[in-house]
Order: C-alpha cells, then structure tokens, then sequence
C-alpha cells in the first residue's frame, strides 16, 4: 500500500512499519492474523496483543483500534495516500538529507484541472472514485523511495529524492517521466460527457539555500503558472541566482 517507501529517517521508518503492519492486521480475517501472530512476533503485532489484552477485545478489534489512530494522523483515509501533515513532517528531514549528501530533491505538485466539473455532473463519489483511481496511477509510476502524498481536494504532492533531470534507471529525463504521469492522470479525470480532463504540475528542484517551505512554495508557484497559462502543462520553478 505505501509503496516501499524507505526513508534515512529511523523514527520515520519506524512509523511507517507500523501503519502498514497495523493497517494489514486491522483487514485480516481472525484466522488470518492468528497465522500471522504465530509467525512473527514483532513491536507492532506485540502492541496489538497489550492492546487486546487491555481492552478485552479480540485481535482485530484492537489493530482497528490502533490503524484508526496512526491512519488518522499520517494517511489521507480517502486515497491511502499519506496526507499533508506527513508530508509536513518528513519534508524538512528529506531537504536536509539531500543538502548534507549534495543530493538532487525534487517536489512536483499536481492538480486535476476543472476537477469541480466531474463533481457536479457525475456526484462526489464518482469523484471520489477518480481520486482514489488517480492515487493508485500515481503510486505504481514513482519509484519505490519517492513519496506521494494527498495535499487537499484535487491536488496531490511528489517528493522525489536523488532524482535526476538528465536520466533516471528507465533512461528517460524527469520531465519525459512527469509528462507520462500527467497524461495518465488526465485520461481518468474523464467527465459524464466523456471529455478527457487536464492536468497541471509545478516542478520545484532544491537550491543550497532553500529550506522545505522554500521548496513547497517554488512548486506551487510554477503550479500557478501552469494554470494561469492555459492548464495542462508542466512548468518548472525558476531558479533563483546565486
């Protein structure tokens, strides 16, 4: 569900492992989990035993309990996507990662143009189908270090790290690779009229003296161009001067 995402960050990790290993047991069946508690006996599945225990309820009841409260606070419940306050919190560490190691971080933010007009002629939960169908698109496209997150409504957040502009493993630039992704995204945002909807991303690459708000801001700055000029294009964060 969330891709592999494996981060230097150990705490991070650490709460990553737990929401994915929580979220597993919280959809097992009871024989299911009982397998699973026979073969490993790890913090997340020793947690869900203390808290069975102390509430007095079976396996799955207390791993809900548990996954309701990490998905709550890490995960947009929607898309499954991790959701903007994750992102708040593992952007500062990912910039300064990449700034200790001289590494390439990309941040790309997409909209779904006119995404409203899907809404109001097909109903919110066909819209919240396409949503759920963009996050899947999404997270199979990016490669397993990449993070991809639900930013609000229609919008969603790359963070890419140790990208490269030129070539990534597939020989193809970042752009080439964005574009592949844009158009994937537009082919579902289809409307009752069968019109193919548009898309429209910023791309930001950290400079030595950006900070992660820095970073968000430039993205969301060419996301505004790419809107203002026409929609469904990709434009790139000027960079500033040193």
């Amino acid at each position: 569900m969330f891709h592999g995402v494996k981060l230097e960050d150990k705490q991070t990790n650490s709460q990553i492992k737990d929401i994915e290993v929580a979220w597993e047991a919280a959809h097992l069946t009871k024989e299911e989990l009982d397998r699973k508690l026979a073969k490993r006996k790890g913090r997340p599945f020793k947690r869900i035993d203390r808290e069975a225990e102390k509430l007095g309820a079976t396996h799955e009841a207390a791993a809900r309990r548990i996954v309701e409260a990490k998905l709550n606070a890490n995960i947009d419940l929607l898309t499954g996507l991790f959701n903007r306050r994750f992102l708040e919190t593992v952007l500062p560490k990912e910039v300064e990662r990449a700034r200790r190691q001289s590494l390439p971080l990309a941040l790309v933010m997409l909209d779904v143009d006119n995404f409203k007009r899907i809404n109001d002629s097909q109903g919110h939960p066909a819209g919240d189908n396409k949503l759920r169908e963009i996050a899947r698109i999404l997270q199979n496209m990016v490669r397993r270090s990449d993070i991809v997150c639900r930013w609000g409504g229609e919008e969603f957040v790359l963070l890419l790290p140790e990208v490269f502009l030129e070539t990534d493993e597939d020989g193809q630039g970042l752009n080439q690779h964005l574009e592949k992704i844009r158009q994937a995204v537009a082919k579902v945002a289809v409307d009752q009229e069968n019109r193919v909807g548009t898309v429209s991303m910023g791309v930001a690459m950290l400079n030595p003296d950006m900070i992660g708000e820095d970073l968000l801001k430039a993205a969301d700055e060419a996301l505004y161009q790419a809107k203002n000029n026409g929609r469904d294009q990709i434009k790139w964060a000027r960079v500033k001067a040193e």
